[in-house]
């Protein structure tokens, strides 16, 4: 059973869950994440100026996140 794309980046759009990371205006990011059982089991961060840190802790607030337990591998992308 696979969960709906709008389902999976509902809490990836919710800008608020970043602002921990301090993200500057001037940088773009994209989030490719792999869900499975409710659980992020592989994240991809990438950043455009390239900034190791803030890919890091955008990586761990997407680990922390929790989608429905499905038991099936899905994955979506999102881009600010």
């Amino acid at each position: 059973m696979n969960m709906s794309d709008t389902v999976l980046q509902a809490p990836l759009l919710d800008h608020a869950r970043y602002d921990k990371c301090k993200v500057p205006r001037t940088t773009k990011f994209s989030i490719t994440v792999a869900v499975y059982d409710g659980a992020a089991v592989g994240v991809d961060v990438t950043t455009k100026p390239k900034n190791a840190k803030l890919e890091e802790c955008l990586d761990g607030i997407v680990r922390s996140m929790t989608w429905d337990k499905v038991p099936s591998l899905n994955h979506a992308t999102v881009t600010f």
